[in-house]
Formats: structure tokens, C-alpha cells, sequence
């Protein structure tokens, strides 16, 4: 394969990681095609879930309720999180603060990883 190819992956989640194990087919429906119906089942678990993740990884150093939400407003747009969630957003929010605070000092936040993929196997 090549970069041209439609097929072409040059960085890939675990979740797609994991449908590709599954089906190739199932893998271009779902993410090169965007058929209607390939979604994930829980596809509004997973977009509160990474919209909580974005807000963590964003305001790691925030110690109060109130940057959190500010952080959470600016990036709500970007996912799919219908504002009945809010609630839950906010006990997530509160847990990272009770948490966070029992941290020592953040060496690093997350990070790319490349690892080049053998085509010759």
C-alpha cells in the first residue's frame, strides 16, 4: 500500500486497531465510507468519554471547578455531547479535582507514538 491508496493508515486507535482485526471491510464502511448504521453502539458513551478525556488532558494543571468548565465549553462544540450530560460531566469534573489533587507533579501528559508498520510480513 501507499499514501494514495484509500486504504492507506499512517496512525491508528486501538478501537480501529481492533476493527480492523475484525473485518477490513467493516473498517472502510465504518471509517472511509462513514456509511450511516457502522457507528459504534454506544457511540454517545464514547463521545462523553472523550470529551471528558480532552477536558483532562487540556486542564491537568487546573485546580478549581471553574476552569474545568471553562475548558469543557470551549471544547463542547467539537463532540457530540448532548447538554443533558451535564451532570455528569460535573461529578466527573469534581472527582479529577479531589483526585488530581492527591498528585505529586505531572512528568508528562500524553504523548504520539509512532511505530512503523513491516509490509514485507
Amino acid at each position: 500500500m501507499k499514501e494514495s491508496d484509500p486504504m492507506f493508515i499512517n496512525n491508528i486507535s486501538a478501537s480501529r486497531s481492533d476493527i480492523i482485526d475484525q473485518c477490513l471491510w467493516k473498517y472502510k464502511l465504518r471509517y472511509i465510507e462513514r456509511l450511516p448504521g457502522f457507528g459504534a453502539k454506544n457511540e454517545d458513551a464514547l463521545n462523553f468519554g472523550s470529551f471528558i478525556h480532552k477536558i483532562f488532558e487540556i486542564g491537568y494543571k487546573e485546580k478549581d471547578m471553574k476552569s474545568l468548565l471553562k475548558i469543557a465549553e470551549q471544547e463542547r462544540p467539537t463532540y457530540k455531547v448532548p447538554f443533558h450530560e451535564n451532570d455528569r460531566m460535573k461529578s466527573c469534573l469534581e472527582n479529577f479535582i479531589l483526585w488530581n489533587q492527591k498528585m505529586g507533579e505531572t512528568m508528562s501528559t500524553e504523548q504520539m507514538v509512532s511505530v512503523p508498520l513491516d509490509e514485507k510480513k
